[in-house]
C-alpha cells in the first residue's frame, strides 16, 4: 500500500502517518525532515526517489511540497487529504512550535532543527492562516492531473480520522 498524506499545516499529517505506519507496519518519509534540515527542492526530489526505490511496495509519504507531488501521486494507492479550520491550524502550529522549542519531541523533523520565534516564524503563521484557501484550489487540480480522484479520501474531523484508522486495521492488513 502506497499512501500520500497531504493537508494544511497543523492538520496532523505527521501524527496520522505515524499511526497508520504503526498499524500497517510500513515505512514513512516525512518531507519536513528533509526540508527543515536546510536542504533544497532538489534534495526533496532525491530523497523521495531514494525512499521510493528502497520501499517499492509499501510506503507513506507525508507533506505537501507541491513542486514534488509528481514523484509520489502517480504511484499512490491512496491519497489522504487532511482539512481543518484556519483557526485550529494556527492553534496547533503555535502549540507544536512551543512544544518543539522546549521539548524537542518530534521525530518527523531533523534533530538539529530549533524552533525560533522570529520574523520568519510570524511569516509562517500568516502563511498557515492564508494558505488553506490556496490548498483547496490547488490540491484538486494536482490530484486530477494524475487521475487519482478515485484514490482520494478527505478527512475533516477527529471522527473521520478515527474511522479511517479503524478501517486500516481491518481493510488493509
Amino acid at each position: 500500500m502506497k499512501i500520500v498524506i497531504i493537508g494544511d499545516s497543523g492538520a496532523g499529517k505527521s501524527t496520522l502517518a505515524k499511526e497508520v505506519s504503526e498499524i500497517l507496519q510500513i515505512p514513512i518519509l516525512h518531507l519536513d525532515k528533509i526540508w527543515l534540515d536546510g536542504f533544497s527542492n532538489e534534495d526533496l526530489v532525491i530523497g523521495q526517489e531514494k525512499f521510493i526505490e528502497a520501499n517499492v511496495t509499501d510506503w507513506i509519504i507525508e507533506g505537501n511540497y507541491k513542486g514534488t507531488m509528481n514523484l509520489r501521486l502517480p504511484l499512490a494507492d491512496l491519497i489522504i487529504w487532511l482539512e481543518i479550520s484556519p483557526r485550529k491550524a494556527l492553534q496547533r502550529v503555535i502549540q507544536r512550535s512551543i512544544r518543539n522549542r522546549f521539548l524537542h519531541d518530534r521525530s518527523d523533523i531533523p534533530s538539529n532543527f530549533k524552533e525560533k520565534f522570529n520574523k520568519e516564524w510570524f511569516e509562517f503563521l500568516k502563511y498557515v492562516w492564508k494558505n488553506q484557501e490556496q490548498n483547496r484550489a490547488i490540491f484538486p487540480e494536482i490530484i486530477d492531473k494524475y487521475h487519482k480522484s478515485d484514490k482520494l479520501m478527505i478527512l475533516k474531523s477527529k471522527k473521520d480520522k478515527e474511522d479511517f484508522l479503524e478501517q486500516c486495521k481491518y481493510d488493509f492488513l
